[in-house]
């Protein structure tokens, strides 16, 4: 069995990308050809993905949940060095154990941990542009990159950003998709939950935070609601923007139709009552939550960000809006378009190319054109 190494910030932060990773762990396991090892360098308990058993959690670099007075002090330190000479904290911490490959599942930290005598692989999972105007941590992903046999982005926006920024690397770059397991979301999503969204629910999924931009997404709703009254808004995540998210509602009047549920395990009984997601993110990738909730019947509002234009079906199944008052005139647009009995069908199968059989493939391939040039 091939021994492959994931590492990856968090895998309990229950993000997009650590859904991904899951199913793409999950999907490779069912294969039955590796053993799966998983690396976080950053541990916290807000959630953590299902995955098989057999596979292999090799300790945090820091363990946010750790108690005690030396847990608390190794933690200090860990970060002090993460902070100032990330590279060499990343291969202390790798150590010396041999895969036959290995995979950071994003820039930066996770990409540190790449040997130049792995078979690896940089998986990036959106645009890079921030490297731009920061010299030392560009020069420090140049290195990665430079190690790493081969480099993935989730989607041809995060692909050219890798080429402009390192055009030298065009050469060893793929796009290989998200992958996402349709049956797993339509099982979760007929689970009970203890509230029904109603008629005109609309939803945002994720970190409150700056690039997520939740204020942003109030603004949107504000616009849709005033020529639909009766539309009520509900946020599942957390973050640091909560207190200024609920300070925005009530100075607006809106306690009564904005609803902040914080974070969910399961979202997608709610997703799945929803008339449409709103998302206004200034970057992102590939967005999971665009397709999970086209594979639930739902479309979506968003700012153009990460692939929600290669998402939206050529405007059929989402709407790119400019600026968050523009949310208003692009629902219009959708529900023209939801009036065939055939619309929702349809996304099922325009959204059924993101499936996790055709990423495993891909990456199965990636992997195998990785060993034979290394051992031809």
């Amino acid at each position: 069995m091939k021994k492959v190494l994931f590492v990856i910030w968090s895998f309990s932060y229950g993000g997009g990308a650590e859904r991904v990773l899951a199913q793409l762990i999950n999907g490779l396991h069912a294969r039955g050809n590796y053993q799966i090892y998983l690396q976080e360098i950053v541990h916290v308990d807000t959630a953590w993905e299902s995955i098989p058993n057999d596979v292999v959690v090799l300790p945090p670099v820091i363990d946010e949940t750790a108690t005690g007075f030396t847990k608390r002090v190794r933690r200090g330190i860990l970060r002090r060095m993460l902070a100032r000479d990330p590279e060499r904290a990343c291969a202390r911490a790798r150590g010396s154990k041999a895969y036959d490959l290995v995979v950071s599942f994003n820039y930066q930290l996770p990409s540190f941990f790449l040997k130049a005598t792995d078979a690896g692989i940089a998986w990036n999972h959106g645009v890079i542009d921030d490297l731009e105007h920061a010299p030392v941590e560009r020069e420090r992903q140049r290195k990665a990159y430079e190690r790493a046999k081969r480099i993935v982005a989730i989607a041809p926006r995060t692909k050219d950003s890798i080429v402009r920024l390192f055009p030298e690397f065009e050469d060893k770059l793929r796009v290989i998709y998200n992958g996402f397991d349709f049956a797993a979301i339509d099982r979760k999503a007929a689970e009970e939950v203890p509230f029904e969204c109603g008629r005109q629910s609309f939803m945002f999924l994720g970190r409150l935070d700056e690039n997520k931009n939740p204020l942003a997404v109030l603004e949107m709703f504000k616009a849709i609601r005033e020529k639909n009254p009766q539309a009520q808004l509900y946020y599942l995540g957390k973050g640091e923007l909560r207190p200024q998210l609920e300070a925005a509602i009530a100075q607006n009047g809106l306690q009564e139709c904005v609803h902040v549920l914080g974070y969910i395990s399961n979202p997608y009984p709610y997703i799945k009552q929803a008339d449409c997601l709103l998302a206004y993110s200034n970057i992102e990738g590939f967005q999971t939550i665009f397709v999970e909730a086209l594979a639930l019947g739902v479309p979506f509002i968003s700012s153009d960000a990460g692939a929600s234009d290669l998402l939206s079906g050529g405007g059929r199944f989402g709407q790119i809006v400019g600026n968050p008052e523009d949310a208003a005139q692009a629902y219009e647009r959708l529900l023209a378009q939801r009036t065939s009995a055939e619309y929702t069908q349809s996304m099922k199968q325009f959204i059924e190319q993101y499936s996790l059989e055709a990423q495993v493939d891909a990456f199965e391939a990636l992997a195998r054109e990785i060993w034979s040039s290394l051992y031809e």
